[in-house]
């Protein structure tokens, strides 16, 4: 629920979780806010190394790692992180271009120093990515979600999603069209007879 602004509910379920105050209920639903989500793009001056999973999950469950500046990774970033202390009041994420489907996002950002561009999209092997136009690691920060090292600046991040057996399939699937409708007029009698 980091990035969850809101949460809907059945209206015969009361979420009864402190910290999620109920905005309304009409017509058979609930709805309830997540005043400490956190932005969907964001810029963190910190990290934590934690390699294990129940570790992880224990950090993020008792709260111990401030997600606002300070991300959880599973190794360390490839750049040195100035802290989450470091004064972020110059740091902006500004969203170029988001398209789940195609699985490409562009965001330019501005940094005050070395960053951790935080996307709250689910990490997955898959996703690539460039910081102005050169290859760059696609870490798995807070367990669940990617991020991309920036150094200080003004750069175009871009995250791209490439699967193999995704794309072979699609080109399998346009030659094998193509061979039916190449076949077609050869039919005897042509399709419209069928």
């Amino acid at each position: 629920l980091l990035s969850a602004r809101f949460i809907v509910t059945p209206a015969q379920i009361q979420l009864r979780a402190q910290g999620f105050p109920e905005a309304f209920a009409l017509e058979g639903v609930r709805l309830y806010e997540n005043p400490t989500a956190l932005p969907w793009f964001r810029l963190v001056a910190g990290a934590e190394v934690i390699d294990r999973e129940p570790r992880i999950l224990e950090a993020l469950r008792d709260g111990s790692v401030d997600l606002a500046t300070t991300a959880i990774l599973e190794e360390p970033p490839p750049l040195l992180l100035p802290g989450a202390e470091a004064d972020r009041a110059g740091d902006g994420v500004r969203v170029v271009a988001y398209d789940d489907h195609d699985g490409i996002v562009r965001v330019r950002v501005q940094a005050g120093g070395p960053r951790l561009l935080v996307v709250s999209d689910n990490y997955h092997p898959n996703w690539r990515a460039t910081v102005d136009g050169q290859a760059a690691r696609v870490l798995r920060a807070d367990y669940v979600w990617k991020a991309v090292a920036v150094p200080g600046g003004d750069h175009a991040v871009e995250l791209t999603y490439h699967s193999a057996p995704v794309a072979l399939s699609r080109v399998i699937s346009a030659v094998s069209a193509a061979v039916v409708l190449a076949y077609l007029p050869s039919l005897r009698g042509g399709f419209l007879n069928w």
